[in-house]
Parts: structure tokens; sequence; C-alpha cells
């Protein structure tokens, strides 16, 4: 099975203490797989984490 299973999300918080919830906005949910961010498969968390540290302030086009 291709994708990683989002267990749960987490506020993040900017560069000025305001917190935001940024998996919820974009509508994942517990249970939601991504199977791919920008085009590119995702095959692990690991994976995944490096993706979205590496985007920075830049939108990016999940598939869930």
């Amino acid at each position: 099975m291709k994708g990683v299973t989002i267990v749960d999300t987490t506020d993040v918080e900017d560069y000025e203490n305001k917190r935001h919830t940024p998996a919820k906005d974009a509508g994942l949910r517990s249970g939601d797989r991504i199977e791919s961010i920008d085009g590119m498969e995702i095959a692990s968390a690991k994976q995944l984490e490096e993706v979205v540290n590496n985007c920075g302030e830049n939108a990016i086009d999940i598939v869930f």
C-alpha cells in the first residue's frame, strides 16, 4: 500500500508565536493517507517529514 497514514495532526507555531493548524486547514484528518506531495509519491513517514520541512513557506499540493 502506497502513502503514509495520518495518525494525528498538531498545531505549529510561527515566528510571531501564533498557533496554526495547516494540516486541518488542508482537510487532513486522522486515518487519511498521503499518497503524494507536488507529484512525488510518498513512501515513508521520514520522506514525508523531509518534504514538508523543506517546503519552507511555499504552498504544496497534497494528494490524499
